[in-house]
């Protein structure tokens, strides 16, 4: 550095010793430090940069490694290596990835170096960057209801004196928009606590209860799980409408599955795929089944519709990497919003996961009343025509395991909280 600094000064000195070109080289001194000030804030947005996306990288690695249920020190290292493999930004040289895993919480740390553009022509070639996250588990509950979507307005609205009432567990709503939260015509949430990135309001004489909180978004607790490998299988069934007394069995279904009005229908546990259509449930039919989900794929009319008036009796998985889930929408979607409008004794046991499409209700009174627990987890939630959402939380009652980050803090099943 000593001896560039000598350097500019005797060019500096030989130029100046010339008063014909005395003007322009003031005006070409006075640009340097501009030009270095550029060149300084270009290399440390860069850094920022490089900082920002190998943060997402170790979060999403340690929240995965952390939700492991019931995994080992081994089962969470390598879920944390894959996940942050499959997610970390293409920069040389590439990040060294270190993974510490205790009893109740996993820390994923990253570093690299980032080469600069402009600071080396001061001496400075690169300069570290890293980051780190803990994922704890066990730390607490869950939300009951979280919707995902970052950014849009009325990402949970309530329309036409709606309600859900989930008064022993969380309401979360991660969309950062002025009205994330909204409710309309008498609507009312009853929840243990509402947590919201953004801001809400309501009219028309609705309310919240209780008043919600100034909460940052959370990360989606399902987001490693992979899509299922029966949804590599080519059609079994195309266009198929059921009648009458019928038992199905695990499978691919295109472009339609539909149940006829007065159909009464057994689903054998196993992983449903609907591939490119609608799996409806027509008003007086009736579906049952238990240890089974439901995988949907494809276009945009690929979503479930279950029309007000049907019966239905939906038991999650029992075991394996989506126990838990009763419908899982395929990540990315760009189906419509999936339709809930079943009657009061129906039974959805699990999770509804449509990451990437809205769920509306629109049925005249209570839906999912008669089930143990119940979690949502989708892009938007709403509900209209006197809707009432019944969000249970009997999981001891239940034979359907809760994912970790839904639902009870209890050991190493609980809940996963994200920490920096």
């Amino acid at each position: 550095m000593i001896i560039q600094i000598t350097r500019i000064s005797a060019t500096i000195k030989c130029f100046c010793s010339d008063a014909r070109g005395n003007i322009i080289i003031s005006f070409a001194l006075a640009l340097i430090p501009f030009i270095g000030a550029a060149g300084v804030a270009i290399d440390y947005g860069r850094s920022v940069q490089v900082r920002t996306m190998l943060q997402s990288s170790t979060d999403a690695a340690a929240l995965a490694a952390a939700s492991v249920r019931d995994g080992t020190k081994n089962d969470r290292t390598l879920m944390a290596i894959r996940v942050f493999n499959a997610n970390r930004p293409n920069i040389s040289p590439r990040p060294t990835l270190t993974i510490r895993v205790l009893e109740t919480e996993v820390t994923v740390t990253a570093n690299t170096s980032l080469r600069h553009i402009f600071l080396k022509v001061l001496g400075q070639t690169s300069s570290p960057v890293g980051t780190s996250s803990t994922a704890s588990f066990g730390a607490g509950s869950g939300p009951c209801v979280l919707t995902l979507n970052k950014n849009s307005k009325e990402s949970l609205m309530l329309n036409s004196d709606s309600k859900i009432q989930a008064p022993n567990c969380r309401v979360q709503v991660n969309s950062t928009s002025r009205e994330a939260l909204f409710a309309n015509s008498k609507s009312h949430i009853v929840a243990e606590s509402i947590c919201v990135e953004g801001d809400w309001d309501t009219n028309s004489g609705s309310s919240f209860d209780p008043r919600p909180e100034d909460c940052p978004a959370i990360p989606d607790p399902l987001a490693h799980l992979p899509k299922p490998p029966e949804a590599n299988g080519s059609c079994d069934w195309t266009d198929r409408t059921v009648k009458g007394r019928t038992t199905l069995r695990p499978g691919v279904h295109c472009k339609k599955l539909e149940l006829d009005s007065g159909a009464k229908v057994t689903f054998k546990p196993g992983i449903y795929v609907m591939r490119g259509g609608e799996f409806i449930v027509n008003s007086g039919s009736k579906a049952t089944g238990r240890d089974m989900m439901m995988y949907f794929e494809g276009s945009n009319n690929t979503r479930f519709n279950i029309n007000s008036d049907s019966h239905i009796e939906f038991r999650g998985r029992t075991s394996g990497p989506y126990a838990g889930l009763v419908f899982f929408q395929e990540r990315g979607s760009r189906a419509d919003y999936s339709i809930l409008n079943s009657d009061s004794s129906s039974i959805i046991e699990g999770i509804i996961y449509l990451p990437s499409t809205p769920l509306h209700l629109n049925s005249k009174g209570r839906i999912s009343n008669a089930s143990p627990w119940t979690g949502i987890i989708v892009d938007k939630l709403e509900l209209n025509s006197d809707s009432i959402m019944n969000i249970n939380t009997d999981y001891a009652a239940s034979s359907v395991p809760v994912p970790s980050g839904i639902g009870p803090g209890d050991g190493t099943n609980g809940a996963v909280v994200l920490k920096h």
